[in-house]
């Protein structure tokens, strides 16, 4: 062995980033086998408004976001994913398509949401078609 590799880098950025994309071409993958055995789904492209878009058969389409979260870190909260999640750009996507009803978004993450206030209970209410909770969502997005 080179005694290169005995030595440890200063830092090692490259190779956590690579991890990150790793993680995003991972859940991109397991939509596109979808494409050999569901007709339902008809492509994906990646790097489109968003890390990728899925195009289905019945003209919808879903605007995925997807964020790889270090093991280092706490579980995301509804803060946290409007701010670094990618909540907030997903939904500033959805508004460039006038809030069409064919247009869905989804957010992919290894990381789980925090069970207490502002976390998954928070965030199911939000969402749906009849959300409990839209006092002050727009405020939320906007910010």
């Amino acid at each position: 062995m080179h005694p290169i590799f005995r030595v440890a880098p200063a830092e090692d950025i490259g190779s956590d980033t690579l991890g990150n994309y790793r993680y995003q071409a991972e859940v991109a993958a397991q939509i596109c086998v979808a494409l050999l055995t569901q007709d339902s789904v008809e492509s994906v492209v990646c790097e489109w408004h968003e890390d990728f878009v899925v195009s289905y058969a019945d003209g919808s389409v879903e605007l995925v976001s997807v964020k790889h979260r270090g093991k280092r870190r706490n579980p995301w909260n509804v803060a946290d994913l409007c701010k670094d999640g990618g909540l907030a750009h997903l939904f500033d996507r959805w508004r460039a398509c006038d809030g069409l009803s064919n247009v869905r978004l989804r957010l992919a993450t290894n990381a789980g949401l925090t069970t207490g206030k502002g976390g998954a209970t928070t965030l199911k209410a939000m969402c749906g078609p009849d959300p409990r909770i839209t006092s002050g969502v727009g405020d939320m997005a906007s910010a």
